[in-house]
């Protein structure tokens, strides 16, 4: 269908909204187009295409020919070029009843006017793709199947595409230095918007071979309020409540990025590390208990210790395999200052990696204690004694000799020790039993 002109006005005349102001017929032609005799074309948004083309963008309620009562929400595109005008309809929900329907579209029509063409588009889009009802794919990223004149907005996969690989540096290394100088280390935290539309947050280490990323956090828009300033109620109608667009995700993960960042300003580098290694445990993308406690694994030693390594230090891991104990012969300072030869039960974990020594015994000046270290020795490996016999043994030797202040022996670091929670649990048991006997035995009357 020829677009209709008025004698002696070209489209060169005037700018276009002038031009479309003075072309009467035009609304009569968009009514027949449309098969909608209440169309209003002023209500469409007109944008210049490439050429002499133009391109309209409104939304429409129509009413359904198959099921009476339901309209149809459809945003559509015009293509005016070379005086034939084209249309691209995308349906986008169906409503039960007209009034429903065209207050979604003054709603829609609001949005594109106070926020700006993409913005609704997306809104659109994500509406559609929450509902289950938008095909798109990588080869053909469009909301509209008509792209004789591209659209001047960009959809929501169009912008994750461009974005899959993008990762936005905070003071690291420049970006063109593909490899850092020998033996230099930088450290940096990151957003990185992912190919399904979640945005990552990474701290990174920097180093003469590469970079390693770890994720430890990641954030998606799951609702259509993630995307927009747009509220929705169970029927799903909405009604436009802010004139600022909205991408939470990018916007969460970049506060992530920020507070890193200022918790090495102001604390440091090590714990800035410890809150990144935190958030990555407690979202699930760091195990607590790896086998190897460092943050990084890549780029020779860090500058800081991890909190995996410091948690391994102090109290290990649950069920150590490595977790072992040893007597050994040492030297310490007795109740008197001078230097005695000694005795040390010591708690090895984490495949000696970390050690803790107790010194159990303090001897003469003279004495050799090789033959008390085979002793108690023989004893922790005795099935019938263990690690709680030698403490017990020790504490009776120290209570004869006072050579150590300590009245009580015990380990304070590494992970649990079975035979002395066993032991203990024994002893809890016993005391158990023999206040039960005694408070049987005054009920009975035989204690007063």
């Amino acid at each position: 269908m020829d677009f209709p002109t008025r004698t002696g006005l070209s489209r060169d005349d005037l700018p276009f909204a002038e031009w479309l102001a003075e072309v009467s017929e035009f609304d009569d032609w968009v009514a027949t187009l449309n098969s909608d005799p209440d169309a209003d074309a002023t209500q469409t948004l007109w944008l210049d295409g490439p050429g002499d083309s133009t391109v309209g963008y409104d939304f429409e309620a129509r009413s359904s020919w198959v099921e009476p009562g339901v309209s149809s929400l459809e945003a559509v595109k015009y293509i005016i070029a070379q005086g034939v005008c084209e249309m691209d309809r995308l349906w986008i929900d169906s409503f039960e009843g007209a009034l429903r329907a065209w207050t979604a579209v003054e709603n829609l029509r609001a949005m594109r006017d106070n926020v700006g063409l993409e913005a609704v588009m997306n809104h659109v889009e994500a509406w559609m793709k929450d509902k289950h009802t938008l095909e798109m794919n990588p080869e053909q990223p469009f909301l509209f199947d008509n792209q004789q004149v591209p659209c001047p907005f960009r959809t929501l996969l169009q912008k994750t595409l461009e974005l899959r690989n993008a990762i936005e540096p905070t003071r690291i290394v420049e970006p063109e230095q593909t490899h850092n100088p020998p033996g230099i280390v930088a450290y940096s935290f990151e957003a990185k918007r992912n190919a399904d539309g979640s945005v990552s947050v990474y701290t990174s280490k920097h180093h003469s071979d590469g970079t390693q990323r770890l994720e430890i956090a990641n954030y998606v828009n799951r609702t259509k309020e993630d995307w927009n300033g747009l509220t929705w109620d169970v029927d799903r109608e909405f009604a436009l409540t802010s004139t600022e667009w909205n991408d939470y995700a990018w916007h969460r993960a970049r506060a992530d990025v920020t507070e890193l960042e200022n918790a090495r300003a102001r604390l440091g580098l090590e714990a800035a590390q410890r809150l990144a290694e935190n958030w990555g445990v407690a979202n699930g993308f760091i195990d607590p208990n790896r086998e190897d406690p460092r943050l990084f694994t890549e780029g020779g030693p860090d500058r800081f210790t991890s909190g995996c390594e410091y948690e391994r230090g102090l109290h290990g891991r649950e069920n150590d395999k490595s977790l072992r104990y040893a007597v050994e012969r040492t030297t310490a300072r007795g109740a008197d200052r001078k230097v005695r030869p000694a005795v040390n039960l010591v708690k090895y974990w984490e495949y000696d990696q970390y050690s803790e020594a107790v010194t159990i015994y303090i001897g003469e000046i003279a004495e050799d204690v090789d033959p008390i270290v085979m002793e108690l020795n023989a004893m922790l490996f005795n099935p019938m004694y263990g690690v709680g016999a030698v403490f017990k043994l020790a504490e009776d030797w120290n209570a004869q000799h006072q050579r150590i202040r300590a009245k009580k022996f015990s380990f304070r670091f590494g992970p649990a020790d079975p035979a002395l929670e066993q032991e203990d649990e024994q002893r809890r048991l016993l005391e158990d039993e023999t206040r039960s006997d005694l408070t049987q035995l005054v009920r009975d009357g035989w204690l007063n």
